[in-house]
């Protein structure tokens, strides 16, 4: 199998403003092979260019050193029913053959943390739009406090907490029976072969995904 040989971290705030463009378009060469539904203008708003408070990007390479990945963080501070959070998104995505390998996922969990420790008294969550069953079903089962998930109820709190959210992000409602589903925009070209896998997956995670949508 393929292998991801080399990650570096790189914040796009550090760099110049050609240099940032430059990454951008590099980046955006690799999105094309992964996702439809963006156009360059909007990948780099959302990736490289973001308005966020802080952000680190994970760029992944071959043996060759060429681009197959990344691994987008950004922090936002948000203000919900009169409190300050501080709320993380990721975009990630792996050119196919790479995909199921040694990328590191855990990148978005461990940035959180460290700015959890800097900054112990601020409310920190994580708003995750996975288009990727996989991802969310990783997510699912290694992340303790999680929403939707099958096998548990949304506490109000929370649920309007989402919605907050999701509409502070602009994203839009899709389905008015289950407003959890929003437009995101990205759409992952899936293989047949994980087509397949997910279709034929026992995996309960991965089964309420495919139900949800």
């Amino acid at each position: 199998m393929t292998k991801v040989i080399s990650a570096e971290t790189i914040n796009p705030f550090k760099l110049s403003f050609e240099a940032r463009q430059n990454l951008s378009k590099s980046l955006y060469d690799v999105h094309k092979c992964i996702f439809k539904g963006l156009n360059e203008k909007e990948f780099d708003h959302y990736v490289v260019n973001s308005p966020s408070k802080i952000s680190k990007i994970l760029v992944y390479r071959n043996k060759k050193k060429e681009i197959i990945g990344y691994f987008a963080v950004h922090a936002f501070e948000k203000i919900v029913n009169d409190k300050q959070l501080i709320i993380f998104r990721a975009e990630a995505g792996l050119v196919p053959e790479y995909r199921h390998q040694n990328a590191d996922i855990s990148f978005w969990l461990k940035e959180a943390i460290k700015f959890k420790i800097l900054h112990p008294r601020k409310e920190i969550y994580f708003l995750a739009s996975p288009v990727n069953p996989s991802v969310y079903a990783i997510f699912a089962q290694y992340i303790h406090k999680l929403y939707p998930k099958y096998n548990t109820i949304i506490p109000l709190e929370i649920e309007y907490l989402m919605m907050s959210l999701a509409d502070e992000f602009g994203l839009e409602i899709m389905d008015k029976k289950n407003p959890l589903i929003r437009k995101i925009g990205w759409i992952t070209k899936a293989t047949e072969a994980e087509k397949k896998f997910w279709q034929k997956s026992k995996n309960p995670h991965l089964k309420f995904y495919l139900k949800s949508k």
